[in-house]
Parts: structure tokens; C-alpha cells; sequence
């Protein structure tokens, strides 16, 4: 009887060890979401090279601490005047790093296009929650 115990014991450590080391796995990823506030109108931000695709947010899916991601997407200036294109990034502060390209502001002719990314690098010590920030399109003189 004593050994049964003894056995009993062991097999509730191990699930409970088990059962913790996998929390520590699944709570190393952050869901990352942004969002695309076009701030000019004379502009549509597209998931395709083909421009058929609106892109409203882009879904960077689970990130760990310390992870990169790139993710590209297309600009066209469907106005009828020349725009200086600025790309930025807020709700960052804290957690991340994000870079653009091409090197920003950049110059898009009406009807013309220009191919995009936006780089996140998470920072080691970011917070293990959901992150949603704003990638914004604007306008700069």
C-alpha cells in the first residue's frame, strides 16, 4: 500500500510539471495584429501585387519574445496628384520594434504603385499579451 502511494504521488508531480512546463510554452507567444488607418484618400494599401486585395490589418499571428517578422504589401495612389508617402507606427512603445521600406516618405504619381514591408521586432522583455498597434499612411509636404 505504501508503495502504491508512493507511485501515486509520483504520477501527480509529473502531471503537474508537465502541466506547467506547458503553460510556460503556450504563454511565449504574443498575438499581434495591425491595423492599416489610411490617412490620405487618395490612396488604397493593398495584400497583392495584383491591387485586387484590400489590406485593412495585417495578422502577424503569434510572435515570441525576441521574434522578427516581415510582412509586405502594396501602396497605390489612385488620386490625381502627386503624394510624399509616410509610413509610422503607433502603440509600440514598450514592446517592439517596427521598421518600414522602402526608407520613408517616398513619392508615389497618381496611378502609380509602390511595393512595401513592415518589420516588428519583439523586444525580450515585452509583456505576454495581445498587441494590437496602427500602421498609419500619411502624407508629408
Amino acid at each position: 500500500m505504501v508503495k502504491f502511494r508512493y507511485i501515486v504521488v509520483i504520477l501527480a508531480c509529473l502531471c503537474l510539471i508537465g502541466t506547467i512546463a506547458l503553460a510556460q510554452v503556450l504563454l511565449k507567444s504574443i498575438p499581434v495584429t495591425v491595423n492599416v488607418v489610411e490617412g490620405i484618400k487618395a490612396i488604397e494599401v493593398y495584400s497583392d501585387s495584383g491591387l485586387t486585395q484590400i489590406l485593412d490589418y495585417i495578422d502577424l499571428g503569434d510572435m515570441g519574445r525576441g521574434a522578427s517578422y516581415t510582412s509586405y504589401f502594396y501602396i497605390k495612389n489612385i488620386g490625381d496628384e502627386s503624394l510624399n508617402i509616410d509610413l509610422t507606427a503607433t502603440g509600440v512603445n514598450y514592446w517592439a520594434v517596427v521598421s518600414f521600406g522602402p526608407t520613408t516618405p517616398f513619392f508615389l504619381s497618381p496611378g502609380s504603385s509602390a511595393s512595401c514591408w513592415i518589420r516588428l521586432d519583439v523586444m525580450q522583455t515585452a509583456e505576454l499579451v495581445a498587441k494590437t498597434f496602427n500602421m498609419q499612411v500619411l502624407e508629408v509636404q
